[in-house]
């Protein structure tokens, strides 16, 4: 386990029951990423720039020693669109909802060897489910999306 990779921290909402008042906090701290507040953060939980740094400090070095490899970063859905943004925006993390990251869905980048970590990195694909099309019981039919932000 590479401690960089732990999930992001949702503060007092860990464990909570989506009600009004939490969703309209959560909403109301999805917009403050989205103008760029991406220092905000949950009560008593992580900012973006918060995992961001520690991504920097704890997985980076791993992509420098593994360059010419290919590996596998598995994690939980807000610390991948966190990282997702800010390796392909720059570190730009502002623009984290853009990605998508469904439960167990796969998605595939590639750098230079020599420009890794900082980039230009390349999306080939993102949430990509195709292995659990056909189970029901891992949510191979999620095909339709709610219109607001979720809440990991």
């Amino acid at each position: 386990m590479v401690a960089a990779l732990t999930e992001f921290s949702w503060g007092v909402y860990l464990g909570q029951q989506e009600g009004p008042q939490i969703s309209a906090e959560m909403m109301a701290i999805h917009a403050a990423w989205g103008r760029g507040e991406t220092h905000v953060a949950p009560r008593d939980g992580e900012s973006p720039d918060a995992v961001w740094a520690r991504l920097q400090t704890g997985l980076f070095p791993l992509l420098q020693a593994h360059a010419d490899a290919t590996i596998a970063v598995v994690a939980h859905g807000r610390l991948n669109k966190i990282l997702l943004s800010g390796l392909m925006h720059r570190g730009d993390l502002s623009r984290q909802q853009q990605f998508r990251q469904a439960n167990t869905s796969v998605s595939l980048l590639s750098c230079d060897a020599h420009a890794v970590p900082a980039g230009p990195w390349t999306l080939h694909y993102e949430n990509d489910r195709a292995h659990v099309a056909n189970d029901p019981e891992l949510g191979g039919d999620d095909s339709a999306e709610s219109d607001r932000p979720p809440l990991v």
